[in-house]
């Protein structure tokens, strides 16, 4: 038996088709990561060099935010999560983060007497003035050019 389908019946099997069909491709593949180029950067404090510090690029315009980590020469690739080494192109405030590595066991929540901790070790700035460390007072910004590899020496 052959079963006759209505013109409004076709319509909606072609519109579900098509939505399916078009569907393809949106699992946030390749194709949807962001554009980005080469950045490095030095970072220095008083011209000496950095370890341990977290280098972040958050965008002025928006996008998704890069960072890096600082190596004994104060050195640092930054990284955009998801899409690779790099950053997006623009203006971007940049933001320093350490962390005292001495205290991310458990003394960071307790001292040997058992008393909670003075002070936070999380906001520990170290060497580092505190408005480095905070987005809407840091003064220190970069701009990543589309036009090539981008390299920043950070001197505070």
């Amino acid at each position: 038996m052959i079963a006759r389908i209505s013109q409004h019946g076709r319509f909606g099997i072609v519109i579900a088709a098509s939505f399916l069909l078009s569907s393809f491709g949106c699992g946030g593949g390749v194709d949807d990561r962001p554009t980005i180029y080469s950045v490095t950067g030095t970072l220095t404090v008083g011209g000496k060099p950095l370890q341990g510090v977290t280098v972040t690029l958050m965008p002025v315009a928006g996008g998704p935010s890069a960072m890096g980590k600082t190596a004994a020469d104060g050195s640092f690739i930054i990284v955009t999560p998801n899409a690779g080494e790099g950053a997006v192109p623009g203006t971007h405030k940049v933001i320093l983060s350490t962390v005292d590595s001495s205290k991310t066991d458990n003394s960071m929540y307790s001292s040997s007497s058992g008393a909670p901790p003075t002070g936070n070790p999380m906001e520990e700035t170290g060497p580092i003035p505190k408005e480095y460390t905070n987005l809407e007072e840091t003064p220190q910004s970069v701009k990543v050019e589309a036009s090539g590899d981008t390299h920043f020496k950070i001197e505070i």
